[in-house]
This record gives C-alpha cells, structure tokens and sequence, in this order.
C-alpha cells in the first residue's frame, strides 16, 4: 500500500539523511515529502501544515543540535 509520508528535519544537520531516506522511500513505491528550499518564505507554514495535513506518516528526524 502506497504511504504519503511528509519528513520534517533541519537543512544544516539532517539534508543529506531526510534525502537518502526520501530516495529509498520513493522506491518502495511511497510518496515521499520534504522540502528543499522550494516554499517561498510567505507561504511556508500553510504550505507545511497543508502537506504535513495529507500525509499519512509524519517522520521527525533528530539530531543531537536539533532542540
């Protein structure tokens, strides 16, 4: 069954992770989000919560600089 999967991570510390884990999500056939500086700045949190919304799985990546 396909999953809608939305990931939330840090650009400084966890790109390249939340990008490899994207890319082996995406072969297994799931839809895969993250953004990589595509949502302009006025229209990030509505666009964020909106996708966050359609998802089915919310994958938080957390590093040790993270909080």
């Amino acid at each position: 069954m396909k999953q809608k999967i939305f990931i939330s991570y840090r650009r400084d510390t966890s790109f390249e992770l939340a990008k490899s884990i994207c890319r082996e999500l995406e072969k297994r056939k799931d839809d895969c989000f993250f953004d990589v500086k595509s949502i302009k700045a006025g229209d990030f949190y509505q666009i964020i919560l909106s996708k966050m919304d359609e998802c089915d799985i919310f994958l938080l990546l957390v590093s040790n600089t993270t909080f």
